[in-house]
């Protein structure tokens, strides 16, 4: 479980696909739920997990380690959470996106000083935070909307 500092201003919330630990800017994070009922897309990119009700909005699950290119632990849903987004996308349409991950950790919180931007070979990466010994690499959330093919989620 990632520890959490007191008072920070800035706050990301921490979880893991396959071995490595990722974070999201919690202004970006509506809420965490369960994958449930699931209802799967025919002919969706690899990328899109299906579709589910989450109090009578249809949210369009994204597996994110297949949108990343890079390996998940075999989706069960025990441990499994949904990170319902909240984006400009959302407010514009009728569909909530989630992103399935592997397990959420928490929540990190650490003050302006305590970050650096890295200079890391991915777009995607806006920077990496080192936190009791573990890499976290923060997602740039504007590059990995862009990277969703909205016309196969629903949302367009």
């Amino acid at each position: 479980m990632i520890s959490v500092s007191s008072g920070g201003e800035n706050q990301y919330i921490v979880f893991k696909l396959s071995k490595n630990n990722y974070g999201i800017n919690i202004k970006f994070i509506r809420e965490v739920v369960e994958p449930k009922n699931i209802t799967k897309i025919p002919k969706a990119p690899y990328y899109i997990e299906g579709i589910m009700n989450l109090r009578g909005k249809l949210v369009s699950l994204i597996n994110l380690a297949r949108l990343l290119e890079t390996e998940m632990e075999q989706f069960t849903g025990r441990k499994s959470k949904v990170l319902i987004i909240d984006s400009n996308i959302e407010k514009q349409n009728n569909m909530e996106i989630g992103l399935i991950v592997d397990q959420v950790l928490g929540v990190l919180r650490l003050n302006s000083s305590e970050l650096e931007q890295s200079k890391v070979p991915s777009e995607i990466i806006d920077k990496v935070i080192e936190h009791h010994g573990q890499l976290i690499l923060v997602l740039n959330m504007d590059k990995l909307i862009k990277m969703i093919d909205f016309a196969h989620t629903g949302v367009e």
